[in-house]
């Protein structure tokens, strides 16, 4: 029988049957340069998938097979060796399968605190009746009234906010949506997290976990209590799903984005969390907020301000400076890439003019501007971009720092 009949007959390889040649467990006989298997080989090979059926290794299958055949197990001093390594194999069988119970027992244990969350009832997220009091007008900064509410519990969840000089905003299931909100298709990356896991470049993950976590660690150091954060371009909600642990009732998290889409989708990933803090989701530009001036005690920028940062003359930071308070807190991360790089060249030619707003010394100097006591963090670079990444050539380097400061 020639090697391609026999990988056939046990639904193997040819690759496999020469591995098995090369490490002795089987011995054909070569004529004119080719393996010639017979029935010993086929008795062989049918003890090599029974032993490894028993989890037994090549290794051991190496040393079951050489004490058979200088032995032929026909004493008992034979025997009681052979004996020896199926009793050694026994309880290493009875070792693992002792780990595996305990390994199951904590995957139910898992299973069931996970199953707890997921069958609580979803809590109903609206705005809160108290907030109101931080509300103006954006335009003219007048007080806005509150028409046709729908309240529960102190929560708003539908109604009108309007002012005598003709700006409204609509509440709708507890969202408040500006005119400058947009509605635009989710991507799927952190939004499908099957889809993540299975074709987002690790590497591209375990760089921006790297910043988050940096980020968290500053926070945690810092007393936050009855302190208000606002969060711009909230996106998937990657930054608050990692932090949102760590608030009490006393704080109160603004998210911020643009499109509806994404604040409703990280508002049901977090009345479904069952997690009860104090969050405001406003759909619209966190240039035009309806509050008034210095409402924010921290504000958080991960990658979040990217997207504006191409499309206004003036720099994010810039933007929402009159929402800080005296000695805000500013948490950032950012991407950069190099002005001779493809990717800067592609971004340039895509907006028309030279990016300015997301260049390296940019930043520093609008942060230098508006903060004291900064400090910056180089996380690292990826070159490798993840598939979605239109924009970003392979080879070219993207930068991550993280941006910490007081407002002056």
């Amino acid at each position: 029988m020639k090697i391609g009949d026999f990988a056939k007959k046990f639904s193997v390889k040819n690759d496999t049957v020469r591995y098995y040649i090369d490490l002795g467990i089987l011995n054909p006989q070569k004529i004119n340069n080719q393996y010639r298997f017979d029935e010993n080989n086929i008795e062989t090979m049918k003890e090599i998938i029974e032993l490894k059926k028993l989890k037994f290794t090549l290794t051991e299958i190496q040393k079951i097979l050489s004490l058979k055949r200088i032995t032929n197990l026909i004493s008992r001093d034979e025997l009681e060796v052979y004996y020896d390594i199926l009793k050694s194999k026994l309880k290493e069988i009875e070792s693992e399968e002792s780990n595996l119970r305990i390994s199951k027992n904590i995957i139910h244990e898992k299973l069931a605190v996970i199953e707890e969350i997921v069958n609580k009832k979803e809590m109903k997220i609206g705005f809160p009746v108290l907030f109101l009091r931080y509300i103006q007008c954006p335009d003219c900064g007048n007080e806005l009234t509150l028409n046709s509410a729908s309240i529960t519990n102190n929560k708003i969840y539908s109604g009108e906010l309007t002012c005598k000089c003709g700006y409204k905003i609509r509440i709708d299931d507890g969202i408040l949506e500006t005119s400058e909100r947009i509605e635009r298709k989710i991507g799927k990356t952190f939004s499908d997290y099957k889809e993540t896991i299975e074709n987002v470049n690790p590497e591209y993950i375990a760089i921006l976990h790297s910043s988050l976590e940096k980020m968290i660690t500053k926070i945690k150091r810092e007393d936050f209590r009855n302190k208000i954060f606002l969060e711009l371009g909230t996106g998937s909600g990657l930054f608050l799903k990692n932090i949102i642990n760590c608030f009490d009732s006393s704080n109160t998290y603004i998210v911020t984005d643009e499109n509806i889409n994404s604040i409703k989708s990280v508002k049901n990933i977090i009345e479904k969390s069952g997690i009860e803090i104090n969050i405001i989701f406003i759909a619209g530009n966190y240039f035009k907020l309806p509050f008034s001036e210095k409402i924010a005690d921290v504000v958080i920028d991960y990658f979040g301000s990217l997207s504006s940062a191409l499309k206004v003359e003036y720099h994010p930071v810039e933007g929402v400076v009159k929402y800080l308070k005296n000695d805000c807190k500013w948490y950032g991360a950012y991407s950069f890439f190099e002005e001779n790089s493809k990717t800067f060249y592609t971004i340039s030619k895509k907006i028309g003019k030279k990016p300015q707003n997301i260049l390296f010394y940019t930043y520093t100097n609008v942060f230098e501007k508006y903060f004291d006591r900064i400090s910056s963090s180089n996380i690292g670079y990826i070159d490798n971009p993840q598939e979605n990444k239109d924009f970003h050539f392979k080879g070219d380097k993207m930068f991550i720092w993280n941006f910490y400061g007081t407002k002056k």
